[in-house]
């Protein structure tokens, strides 16, 4: 019988019941005196319980220890000492083998919490990723809700205001984001396209066309994004209509629901009409008629006031809509933005301004489409994060970063197609535009109107970034177009007007549109008249 301890055979053989292995007596009581467990289990082991093996019917008696003076008594002393060694090296290839499994087990925990790290770092780098593209397209709106919050009372304006609703809806958030991705990646390879229109060019822009007087009381108009030859406009009586480019004619006229104070024209030539009732009517234009669209083509806003502004959105079948209850004897009031749904004509979501003392005066949709800016009464601008419940992302404060300057309101703002710069002018500082980097939250630049500040009252009305975003078109008070343009070389506007127009009789020149290529502009005035500018001979710009 083999003992499993020294792996020799046993003299004085013994079985452990724990475990039912033969080891030799003296080994194993010597093992469980110090150990009190089975040597192979590990299980609970006394000497009493050990059960000794007959091996031979006439037990060998064994003679008296012989002293080390003797060759006997060393072979005893050696065998002694064996397995002394015996019982110790199975001791030690017990803790081998425990060492063994815990250096696996830590093993696979540093394995483990690698890969962690990994993933986690790779989670990071995705997220830096998105932050960086988001904030540079300002696709981002948490980037700016966080930069936001560290420029001063965005964060504290978000929480407290009051939302009429609780978000959009999660297929209209669906949309919006898909939106974003689909363009947001564009940007970067963006170049200015083929025959698009020159620095050059521009300067030798003039007055081509004038419409006679389509509605009084114009404030708004809207160029078709199609075709960019067409424009829906209207004003008193409540009538509306298409004007052609091509014909210097109207060719559609329309009544509205009421006095209209704000159009859009989206990119399924649905016509949207704003109304100081508070009601949005909605119209398709097709083959040079108008027609109501869908079986109750109007929408009701009238509880938050008269339309001021409507954007379409890049999806489209949205368009954002800013509202006000705000009249001059009045001191406190209520403002309004609003994403309608035009695949159903319903309102989607509607969101309550901060300050009930503070009006909307103007809007801008970004170009990714999941922010939205707001011009108030007050000189802020809200830039309001659709696809995180319509929050408050970032206040930009025109006062603060002009030196606390009484700007009065935000009376235009303009997107550029970079994605990352906005447009703002306010009525206190007439003949110019402040630009902001939405990457960092600052204003850059306070943009001179060269021709604007020769002429008195010239507060800008309008603002309008060409698709190339070197480009930017004014229109003021006094009647006056003025463009500037932006020279990557020097990282710079330029100090002259690029065109300048003056010869508007001084009506308030309104609204401000580039056609296609950049290669004419189109304003609207006060009097209802379009006048379209562009260069003398016909010269086929890039669509």
């Amino acid at each position: 019988m083999i003992c499993s301890i020294s792996g020799e055979p046993a003299k004085e053989p013994v079985i452990s019941p724990k475990s039912g292995h033969v080891f030799e007596k003296s080994l194993i009581e010597t093992y469980i005196k110090e150990n009190g467990t089975d040597p192979i289990n590990n299980e609970e082991l006394s000497v009493e319980e050990l059960v000794a093996v007959n091996t031979h019917n006439d037990p060998v008696v064994r003679p008296r220890p012989p002293t080390l003076t003797s060759i006997p008594a060393l072979l005893s002393t050696f065998q002694n000492e064996w397995d002394s060694l015996a019982l110790e090296t199975f001791s030690l290839r017990q803790e081998l083998q425990k060492t063994r499994q815990e250096l696996s087990t830590a093993l696979y925990h540093h394995d483990a919490a690698i890969r962690v790290v990994a993933r986690l770092t790779r989670e990071r780098d995705e997220a830096r990723d998105a932050l960086a593209k988001l904030a540079a397209s300002i696709g981002s709106a948490n980037a700016i809700a966080e930069s936001g919050s560290s420029n001063g009372n965005g964060a504290q304006e978000a929480a407290s205001q009051e939302a009429v609703s609780a978000g959009l809806p999660e297929n209209i958030v669906a949309l919006i984001n898909a939106k974003q991705q689909e363009l947001t990646p564009t940007r970067k390879k963006r170049k200015t396209p083929a025959g698009w229109a020159t620095a050059e060019q521009l300067k030798g822009f003039a007055l081509q066309s004038t419409s006679k007087q389509l509605f009084t009381t114009v404030s708004k108009f809207a160029l078709d994004p199609n075709t960019k030859k067409l424009i829906l406009t209207g004003g008193g009586k409540s009538q509306a209509g298409v004007y052609s480019v091509e014909s210097q004619s109207l060719i559609a006229s329309f009544g509205a629901s009421a006095i209209v104070s704000a159009v859009a024209w989206t990119t399924e030539n649905l016509l949207v009409v704003g109304t100081k009732t508070g009601h949005i009517d909605v119209f398709r234009f097709e083959d040079s008629e108008v027609t109501a669209h869908g079986d109750n083509n109007s929408i009701d806003l009238s509880e938050y006031g008269r339309v001021v502004d409507i954007q379409p959105h890049p999806v489209s079948s949205l368009v954002t809509v800013i509202s006000t209850t705000a009249a001059p004897k009045l001191q406190e009031s209520t403002s309004t933005l609003s994403v309608l749904d035009l695949s159903s004509n319903t309102v989607v979501a509607s969101f309550q301004g901060a300050d009930a003392t503070v009006s909307y005066t103007s809007l801008a949709v970004h170009p990714d489409g999941i922010l939205v800016a707001v011009g108030t009464s007050n000189g802020t601008i809200e830039v309001r994060s659709l696809n995180s419940g319509g929050d408050i992302a970032a206040t930009l404060d025109v006062g603060a970063s002009n030196e606390g300057a009484a700007v009065g309101a935000v009376t235009a703002l303009s997107f550029s197609e970079n994605g990352y710069w906005l447009a703002s002018a306010v009525a206190g500082l007439p003949a110019s535009a402040e630009l902001w980097d939405l990457r960092k939250l600052t204003q850059t630049a306070l943009i001179a109107l060269p021709t604007a500040e020769s002429v008195e009252g010239s507060v800008v009305h309008a603002l309008a970034f060409d698709y190339s975003g070197q480009f930017l078109a004014a229109t003021t008070a006094a009647g006056v177009i003025d463009v500037v343009g932006y020279t990557k070389a020097t990282k710079s506007w330029t100090p002259e007007s690029l065109f300048a127009a003056t010869d508007l009789a001084k009506p308030a020149a309104y609204s401000v549109a580039w056609g296609a290529g950049a290669g004419s502009l189109y304003v609207v005035s006060a009097k209802g008249a379009v006048q379209r500018y562009g260069l003398a001979e016909d010269v086929d710009m890039a669509e």
